[in-house]
């Protein structure tokens, strides 16, 4: 396992909170970085293959909600 270090990151006026950045690994060897989106670090080891597979959920619960 190895350790991930906020490298961007943007805080949140009023309470100081990372809302979005950048996490990366700290062992230069490895060199991945994950997101943060909403404040929610998304530390998946294949995050286009995550995408990949939720983006059709996601569309589909968009386009069931009445316009």
């Amino acid at each position: 396992m190895h350790t991930v270090a906020l490298v961007v990151g943007v805080p949140d006026a009023q309470t100081g909170e990372i809302e979005e950045g950048v996490l990366a690994c700290v062992n230069p060897a490895c060199g991945k970085r994950y997101p943060i989106v909403a404040g929610i670090p998304i530390l998946a080891r294949d995050l286009a293959a995550l995408l990949g597979n939720q983006m059709v959920a996601v569309v589909e619960s968009d386009l069931s909600q009445p316009v």
